[in-house]
C-alpha cells in the first residue's frame, strides 16, 4: 500500500513524494514519512484524493490503509472518478494491423536461411 501511495502521489502531483538534498536526506525522509505537498499543485487535487494519498503514506503499516480500506475510500466511490477510470481503462483499442506470414513478406528478408528457421512465425505490418 505504501508503493501505491507513492505512485498515486506522482500521478496526481507530477513529482515524487520523497526528496532530499542528498541520498541520505532522501532516505531519512522516506524512513520517517516526511514529504511535501506543494500547495500550488495540491490545491488542484481534490480533498478526497489528497486524503487517500496521506493515508497510504503512513510509515507504520498497522496504521496505514489496507487494500480493503483503499477500495472503500470515498474518492474511489465517487461516481465521477469511477466514470473517469472506466473511460481510461475501457477505451476501445484501435484494431491491430493485419498479420502477415513470413512467406508473404516480399523482399524483407535477404538471408536465404532465415525463412527455414522462422517458418510459421507471424509478423505484423508497421
Amino acid at each position: 500500500m505504501w508503493s501505491l501511495g507513492c505512485v498515486l502521489f506522482v500521478c496526481l502531483a507530477g513529482y515524487p513524494p520523497f526528496n532530499g538534498e542528498t541520498d541520505n536526506a532522501t532516505s531519512y525522509n522516506i524512513r520517517n514519512g516526511q514529504y511535501k505537498m506543494k500547495k500550488s499543485v495540491w490545491d488542484q487535487v481534490s480533498e478526497q484524493a489528497t486524503d487517500l494519498v496521506r493515508k497510504l503514506l503512513i510509515v507504520n503499516p498497522d496504521e496505514r490503509f489496507s487494500a480493503e480500506q483503499v477500495l472503500e475510500h470515498e474518492w474511489l466511490q465517487d461516481p465521477q472518478i469511477i466514470r473517469k477510470a472506466e473511460n481510461l481503462m475501457f477505451t476501445p483499442i484501435q484494431s491491430s494491423p493485419p498479420k502477415r506470414r513470413l512467406e508473404d513478406i516480399d523482399g524483407d528478408i535477404t538471408d536465404s536461411k532465415t525463412p527455414k528457421l522462422m517458418s510459421g512465425i507471424e509478423f505484423t505490418s508497421m
